[in-house]
């Protein structure tokens, strides 16, 4: 057993911006969606064993407690980006 993806919620006609910080800060690659999943909009993301699904939800509302953490080397390096 091992964990597949961690779904995520976006508001609609953010991907670009999640782009930016997923593969532009985090340096995961975009993956391709399914066909039968791409009019939904939301983009997937890899990086080593680690896959992030972001899927476009309206009204999207942010959850009060939940969170994803994502250990990372040089955080301050990471910040200044």
């Amino acid at each position: 057993m091992r964990l597949d993806h961690i779904q995520l919620a976006l508001p609609r006609d953010s991907e670009d911006t999640c782009r930016e910080f997923w593969v532009g800060c985090l340096q995961f690659k975009e993956i391709e969606k399914p066909e039968n999943l791409k009019l939904r909009g939301g983009a997937w993301f890899r990086k080593e064993a680690v896959e992030i699904h972001l899927g476009v939800e309206t009204p999207v509302s942010a959850a009060k407690k939940a969170h994803t953490g994502i250990a990372v080397k040089d955080i301050h390096v990471l910040r200044a980006t």
